[in-house]
């Protein structure tokens, strides 16, 4: 060998971890399967049995990439492989498969379930898709406790106006009405039936009742279900509620605009004009 000439260059191969590769792997196939599957079933292209077995395969993917890069920081910390890059990919989007049913549970333990709840537990409202068995027992002091607004409501106005204000304040909230029997006059009674759609797209039908009452009318409301579900994540409960303030308002406005249309007209009436009597 020449003066010039170089010894043997000596390599060192890094080699990357495989945790970290299935990391990866089982998080990016998750995601997309979880994405797909919410959006197909919130736009009604696949059953609920389909959505939540895709929901059951995201989850367990999930689930394994979080498990294979915790595993695989702690291989690399000791061998000094690559892949740490991998492995956070994996836990990033392990994590994101898991986080609806993280949300699933933590929302089953805050609220109870509202798989049929009523404002009148003792007389429901009908729906136009009976549940099948028995009606789930809800504990009525457990779900006012969790949802005090979800009571029946007394309003001084006519049933027919009330039908309508409650019909307006369901289709703005994207409800799909099924079946709606407005009062004609002041002593009918009226119904609508609704299906309201959750956040994941499991349907729940809304019915609503109203009956004439001494001072105007009265209103109850029911949410359920529409399968037999051990716990809804409190999901009727909050929507009821969030439909009840809207009425409150919407009925408070039109009250309040119809006394200031009253007041405006007999502002318009001359101070020294004479009644006319009838007879």
């Amino acid at each position: 060998m020449g003066q010039g000439g170089t010894g043997p260059v000596m390599r060192v191969f890094v080699r990357t971890s495989k945790l970290a590769i299935w990391a990866r792997r089982l998080g990016t196939f998750g995601v997309p399967l979880l994405v797909l599957a919410i959006l197909l079933h919130v736009l009604g292209h696949i059953s609920t049995d389909v959505f939540e077995v895709c929901l059951a395969i995201a989850t367990v993917a999930g689930g394994l990439a979080v498990l294979l890069a915790l595993a695989g920081y702690v291989r690399l910390w000791f061998t000094g492989d690559k892949g740490w890059g991998l492995a956070s990919a994996g836990l990033l989007t392990g994590a994101l498969c898991i986080l609806p049913v993280g949300a699933a549970l933590a929302l089953m333990a805050v609220y109870p379930s509202t798989a049929d709840i009523s404002t009148d537990p003792r007389d429901p409202p009908e729906l136009t898709f009976p549940r099948a068995g028995e009606p789930q027992a809800i504990d009525p002091d457990l779900a006012l406790e969790a949802f005090p607004r979800v009571l029946s409501r007394s309003y001084r106005i006519d049933p027919v106006i009330l039908y309508g204000i409650v019909r307006r304040i369901a289709e703005d909230k994207g409800w799909q009405v099924m079946g709606s029997q407005g009062p004609q006059t002041a002593g009918d009674d009226g119904r609508l039936n609704a299906i309201r759609k959750s956040l994941l797209g499991w349907s729940n039908e809304v019915a609503v009742r109203i009956e004439p009452a001494p001072l105007g009318a009265q209103l109850d409301i029911r949410g359920a279900s529409v399968r037999d579900v051990q716990h809804d994540l409190g999901s009727n409960g909050l929507a009821l509620e969030s439909f009840l303030v809207a009425l409150d308002q919407a009925v408070a406005d039109h009250l309040r605009n119809n006394v200031q249309l009253s007041d405006a007209f007999e502002a318009d009436i001359p101070a020294d004009a004479t009644p006319i009597a009838t007879p």
